[in-house]
């Protein structure tokens, strides 16, 4: 049962990291390039930031669905697989965190005073936390592809395992055996006599005392 609860732990936690891990590939490598290619200049990477500022919302909830299965994990034990899920995840989600609180709102409020990409100061400045954007993003997709095979890894193991103690696996039984009787004790109560078996000396009867 144990196993079972855990398997689905650790489904409900993969979906999480996917979600997180193939949106960023979806924006980053699909959507952000036909959308700087169709709309015009100013627009686009206006356009796009409110995208991403929408996006970072589910990335932080599946990231909140991550740390609290890691909870729901908690005695599961302290594995190296266990360690190294913590480190990746640990670092995606600093890195969404300052992409979502830090960058992307700096970026909003030059493109709300009128600041153009490439253009003047102000534009410059776009461009720079652009590009901490990017590194911020590059380095989740990296993160979570780390994360994402480790989390399979762990769930075919778990898979594994429930499937060697299923309902149908044979108990398996230790035999307990009587403890050995201590030299010169007297046995308490005595087998009895197979069938044929040839009688015992006759007990000696030790003589009464005075009374």
């Amino acid at each position: 049962m144990m196993l079972l609860l855990r398997r689905l732990v650790l489904v409900l936690r993969v979906h999480a990291v996917g979600l997180w891990l193939f949106g960023w590939v979806v924006l980053g490598a699909i959507v952000a390039p036909i959308q700087f290619k169709i709309v015009p200049s100013p627009y686009a990477a206006e356009a796009m930031t409110r995208i991403f500022r929408r996006f970072d919302t589910i990335a932080l909830a599946c990231a909140a669905v991550v740390w609290l299965t890691d909870i729901l994990l908690g005695n599961s034990g302290e594995s190296r697989l266990r360690i190294l899920k913590r480190a990746l995840a640990g670092i995606a989600t600093i890195a969404l965190v300052v992409e979502a609180m830090v960058i992307a709102p700096h970026i909003d409020e030059l493109f709300h005073a009128g600041a153009i990409r490439g253009v003047g100061p102000d534009g410059e400045s776009i461009q720079a936390w652009h590009r901490a954007a990017e590194s911020a993003g590059k380095l989740q997709v990296l993160t979570l592809l780390l994360l994402m095979a480790s989390e399979l890894y762990d769930l075919v193991v778990t898979r594994a395992a429930s499937a060697v103690a299923g309902p149908g696996a044979a108990p398996v039984f230790s035999p307990v055996l009587p403890a050995p009787a201590s030299p010169g004790a007297s046995p308490i109560l005595s087998a009895p006599a197979s069938p044929g078996a040839s009688p015992g000396p006759p007990k000696r009867e030790l003589p009464e005392g005075p009374k």
